[in-house]
């Protein structure tokens, strides 16, 4: 992928992981509850907090793919799991 083909990639991810955070309230409302999400992340309000952390977890990975550390992270993470 080319250096501009990741900033538009990476600029597209940012928008909707910051929409999936600004709008979980409506996200929840339209498409009602998740039962694991209230379950594990909270009794009222866990299904917003796991579309703010889905957001969360985009804008990041879009960052990383920008400045081009997204290989080097996913490997340092798999690292331990992978035999020498």
């Amino acid at each position: 992928m080319t250096f501009l083909g990741k900033i538009i990639f990476g600029l597209i991810g940012i928008c909707i992981g910051f929409l999936l955070v600004k709008y979980s309230n409506s996200i929840c409302q339209n498409f009602g509850s998740v039962y694991s999400a209230e379950k594990y992340f909270g009794s009222f309000g866990g299904t917003r907090l796991m579309w703010k952390f889905f957001g969360s977890l985009i804008i990041f990975i879009s960052f990383l793919l920008m400045t081009g550390l997204l290989g080097k992270f996913i490997t340092t993470i798999l690292s331990p799991f992978m035999p020498n």
